[in-house]
């Protein structure tokens, strides 16, 4: 949700006009969906818990990593195959997946607030991105959102995703 608010910083600190700095929006993209597919056999081998925490791990560890580099290529690697991947891991594939598996009767119903609960996301994500890169830069806010989810949403998905009683080994 936030990748719009990084453009015109990067751009001025690089001196890169913003349209080639929105390649890296299409990096995302393209990581996103080349990772989905072996996300999805992974959602269907291993507990959802693991996919989610992991998930949240390599979103962590790329959104620092893209902060702590000044290289572009390493900043264009970072986001096509961590923070893409790991975007991919809590992402609606991996919420869908899981949503389907707890319920059979409502299953639309579930899905639908998945859904909502996913786009609304971007209500909390945006301000308090924007108060970030305000506060810290965008090398700052980067690494806040990072270690936040990391630690949240990977401790979250610890405690709280769970297979249902038919799928448990």
């Amino acid at each position: 949700y936030g990748f719009a608010l990084l453009v015109k910083p990067i751009a001025a600190e690089y001196g890169l006009p913003r349209a080639d700095v929105n390649i890296g929006l299409m990096l995302l993209l393209i990581g996103m969906a080349l990772s989905s597919p072996l996300i999805g056999r992974l959602l269907d081998r291993v507990p959802g818990r693991l996919v989610v925490t992991c998930g949240a791990v390599i979103f962590g560890v790329g959104a620092v990593a893209i902060a702590l580099t000044t290289s572009l290529l390493g900043i264009a690697a970072a986001t096509l195959f961590l923070l893409a991947t790991g975007t991919a891991m809590l992402g609606p594939l991996a919420a869908s997946t899981l949503t389907s598996r707890w319920f059979e009767k409502g299953r639309g119903r579930a899905l639908g607030v998945v859904s909502v609960a996913t786009s609304a996301g971007g209500f909390v994500i945006l301000p308090m991105m924007a108060a970030l890169v305000e506060q810290f830069g965008w090398r700052g806010a980067l690494a806040v959102l990072g270690l936040l989810v990391c630690l949240l949403v990977g401790g979250l998905g610890l405690l709280f995703v769970r297979e249902p009683d038919a799928q448990r080994d």
